[in-house]
């Protein structure tokens, strides 16, 4: 493998690092202006979850502890719940396609 290649390797692993900053960025400058512009309550709770991901997912990006382990381990519980939960509502929605197509023919 020459010089060349190398550096292109490091280089787009850099750009991606940069990029992949810039989202979090994005997302949390995001999740701060709907927290601040939104008045509903329940509205909120329910936004809960995705700030809980948001900051774990920070923390694993960048490596660093911000979540004490028990709180940590409550959010990889939610994670881990939103996962099942999204898996059947994809297979329900898969079936109710295919029952659909059924009836059409």
């Amino acid at each position: 493998m020459n010089t060349i290649s190398v550096k292109r390797k490091m280089s787009f692993k850099e750009k991606l690092q940069e990029r992949s900053k810039q989202l979090i960025e994005i997302d949390g400058k995001t999740l701060v202006n709907l927290g601040l512009s939104v008045k509903d309550g329940v509205f909120m709770l329910s936004l809960l979850p995705y700030f809980a991901l948001y900051c774990r997912s920070a923390q694993e990006f960048f490596g660093e502890r911000i979540i004490d382990n028990d709180t940590d381990r409550q959010i990889n519980d939610l994670r881990n719940g939103l996962k099942l939960y999204s898996e059947k509502y994809n297979k329900s929605k898969e079936v109710r396609l295919i029952c659909c197509l059924n009836m059409d023919t």
